[in-house]
């Protein structure tokens, strides 16, 4: 059995990927607990996140709460109101339902999130409004289904999949057997090229750093996104930050950033990056808001 899922295109155009239920199901669980959960789904339908939670939950006949929205004080809201044991979002949706939240949530047993990377400063943050809250990462994708499961922002790779995943130039390669598909551009030799960039802790363990595709090419400097947000992360009283490229006819790109604060001035936040950064890394364009720009995948936007 198969069926047709869009890639969510947060770094380039979405395309279409044939998805084998095989795969979707991989890591399903069937449930022996009496006790059933309340699943609080914040990816878009239609996502292949959306369809881990579905069948997670039809297998254990579970009830679905569909809280994907911009308003994240009502969706707060409606978590307490029903309950929710378990919450599944990215990283970047799971932060604006912090920085939006009035009190803590003892009712959420488990709190997945995939999709992008996760902060260790969001990693923080977790413990204090969700106390009750095991915590799990995934790596998942359209093209591959989930393979990897975490704690924590390390991932090691399944002895089951030793001879299946491997790392060259710091790039995962996933070999195709695991796949979606079996015509795909991005194979070669047998194996996929993730696009996702990796740090290697040991043998087995590594976190990922960044996606190929997000860097950004400003006056003829390659820059990264990602390791921007991380330095402005890092200033007390930031909940969060976006950093993008926008067209210009001068620099071809030029590097912009959004951020939340409520303490912190834009002079201030230039004045800082000038210590940590080098001038082609600071962005020209910083702007002040109250919630980050989220592409339809519930991811920041990229593009």
């Amino acid at each position: 059995l198969k069926f047709n899922i869009t890639t969510s295109g947060t770094t380039s155009k979405p395309k279409r990927v044939e998805v084998k239920l095989q795969n979707c199901i991989r890591q399903v669980k069937v449930m022996s607990e009496s006790t059933k959960r309340v699943w609080a789904m914040c990816y878009p339908i239609k996502s292949f996140a959306s369809t881990q939670v579905f069948f997670q939950a039809l297998f254990n006949k579970e009830t679905i709460i569909y809280s994907f929205s911009n308003n994240f004080k009502y969706v707060n809201d409606m978590l307490i109101e029903n309950r929710a044991t378990n919450l599944t979002c990215t990283p970047t949706f799971l932060n604006m339902l912090i920085i939006n939240a009035s009190c803590s949530n003892p009712y959420v047993k488990t709190l997945t999130t995939g999709g992008e990377k996760i902060s260790k400063k969001l990693l923080k943050s977790v413990d204090s409004y969700y106390p009750n809250a095991k915590y799990i990462n995934i790596y998942a994708s359209t093209e591959v289904g989930s393979i990897f499961y975490s704690n924590s922002d390390v991932f090691k790779i399944p002895d089951r999949y030793s001879n299946l995943i491997k790392v060259e130039n710091k790039e995962l390669l996933i070999h195709k057997s695991l796949l979606n598909l079996s015509k795909n551009n991005n194979i070669k030799n047998d194996w996929f090229l993730s696009g996702d960039l990796v740090e290697m802790i040991d043998e087995k363990s590594f976190r990922f750093t960044e996606r190929k595709g997000q860097y950004i090419n400003s006056g003829g400097n390659r820059v990264s996104p990602i390791k921007i947000e991380e330095e402005i992360l890092k200033m007390d009283g930031v909940d969060d930050v976006r950093v993008y490229g926008k067209p210009s006819s001068v620099m071809g790109t030029i590097i912009c950033a959004e951020l939340v604060t409520k303490t912190l001035s834009i002079k201030h936040i230039k004045n800082q990056l000038k210590k940590k950064l080098t001038k082609f890394q600071i962005p020209q364009i910083i702007t002040i808001v109250d919630q980050i720009s989220l592409a339809s995948s519930g991811k920041k936007s990229r593009r």
